[in-house]
């Protein structure tokens, strides 16, 4: 009686846990989409949601006579439209809290050793490329780029996080145009790490290791992968942080080899 009685409170206990995801999640795609966030992957599933949800809106997005921003901001409200987009693009939230877990928050921009700019929040680098003033403008309107690319100014983890939302669906995208036809093939966890290596810069550098993966030869592509002298010199250069994120990447190609 106690056995059973402790495994119903376990799954009720999950069931809560997973409701308060579920719910908390709504919420954030509710005003991502509210407010017009949504782009890259994101902006895929909510067609696909609009198809099964609102047909004739649908319609208006393929005859371009409305963006799919403003026919998802005209559904951001219904319950129905925001789950069918959860059903459409599972893995994103993995993506993010795995890209996540490797950038770290930085509240005030930070010049890090070995670069040339400053980053801000989230693993955003401060360029002055066209992608990140974009970005940055989207998410703070009222905050002053170039004060930021100098080093001054701050943001909240909150803020940090609206200009993640609006950086991570271009980076999947550049993924899976750097990798291919082949990603979507790949297992999530070799997905993954892919973005985090593209999020981070040297996915778009390793072109050889991206040609041996396509061609299915994943020891050398792993190989050819850690061959950087960024990876060699990670210690010297103040960043042992890219070795473990390297490796995580090198370690997920060659698991892919195995199955």
């Amino acid at each position: 009686m106690y056995v059973v009685l402790r495994v119903y409170l376990i799954i009720n206990k999950m069931n809560w846990y997973l409701e308060i995801k579920t719910s908390q999640r709504h919420k954030s795609l509710k005003d991502r989409i509210s407010k017009g966030v949504i782009a890259g992957s994101l902006a895929a599933a909510a067609v696909i949601a609009l198809s099964k949800i609102n047909p004739d809106l649908y319609q208006k997005v393929q005859n371009q006579e409305i963006t799919i921003q403003q026919a998802a901001q005209q559904e951001a409200y219904n319950d129905q439209f925001i789950q069918e987009i959860i059903r459409a693009n599972p893995q994103y939230d993995e993506y993010s809290s795995y890209v996540q877990s490797w950038e770290g928050f930085l509240s005030q921009p930070k010049m890090l050793p070995n670069e040339k700019f400053y980053t801000i929040g989230i693993g955003h680098l401060l360029d002055g490329s066209q992608r990140s003033k974009n970005s940055f403008a989207r998410a703070f309107p009222d905050k002053n780029y170039n004060s930021f690319s100098r080093g001054e100014g701050q943001i909240t983890k909150e803020e940090a996080q609206t200009l993640f939302r609006i950086d991570l669906p271009n980076y999947i995208d550049k993924t899976k145009s750097l990798t291919g036809e082949k990603f979507d093939s790949y297992s999530t966890n070799l997905k993954k790490n892919l973005i985090s290596a593209t999020y981070r810069g040297s996915w778009g550098y390793s072109p050889k290791t991206r040609r041996l993966l396509s061609e299915g030869r994943y020891e050398e592509a792993a190989q050819e992968f850690l061959n950087s002298d960024e990876y060699r010199n990670a210690e010297q250069l103040g960043r042992r942080g890219i070795i473990r994120r390297m490796d995580a990447v090198a370690k997920a190609i060659r698991e892919e080899g195995k199955k």
